[in-house]
């Protein structure tokens, strides 16, 4: 995650508009996830959503086991053609 964004979402009141971060490696229409920071939790939401989408929270070491696992190739995307 390197870009801050304009998103903002207000659903969690611990997460903070504008402090959404996405990947470099979005394509430019925000097709995305969004992760910020806050203290010990992570949020993650889907950037397309905007203000009123959901909020997925996850304790810090949590989030770090699942993007650890992701790096791994642990768990791996599945083709939408399945």
């Amino acid at each position: 995650m390197a870009a801050s964004s304009g998103f903002t979402n207000g659903r969690d009141p611990r997460f903070t508009p504008g402090d959404w971060r996405m990947s470099t490696r979005t394509d430019g229409n925000n097709a995305c996830v969004a992760v910020q920071m806050a203290g010990d939790v992570v949020g993650v939401c889907d950037s397309k959503a905007g203000h009123d989408g959901a909020v997925l929270a996850f304790e810090a070491p949590q989030w770090r086991r699942f993007t650890r696992a992701v790096q791994l190739g642990v768990i791996v995307r599945e083709s939408a053609a399945g």
